[in-house]
């Protein structure tokens, strides 16, 4: 499966010549889309907001939703304690 693309063979020397380094860094590509495709997938893949900051923001806040749920999802499969009480401080 040859290619006249310089890149797609430049690729291809990387994978066949450094196969290790290649893996290393395709899965963190497919971790990073995968986690795009369960924010789209929870939280809709559309924006709605019309102004670019507020876009940003909106994308942001599904990001940190996400993150909550991956936190709220390990504590209850795991069975993890969370104390979110503040500590008392010891005054001097």
């Amino acid at each position: 499966m040859a290619s006249a693309s310089p890149h797609w063979r430049k690729m291809w020397a990387h994978f066949s010549l450094k196969a290790e380094d290649f893996f290393r860094r395709y899965h963190r590509r497919s971790n990073a889309e995968t986690v795009v495709s369960m924010i789209k997938r929870n939280f809709g893949g559309a924006v709605r907001c019309k102004l670019p900051v507020a876009q940003v923001n909106e994308v942001l806040c599904k990001c940190l939703l996400h993150n909550l749920t991956r936190i709220v999802h390990m504590v209850e499969e795991f069975g993890i304690d969370v104390d979110l009480a503040p500590k008392a401080t010891v005054r001097s």
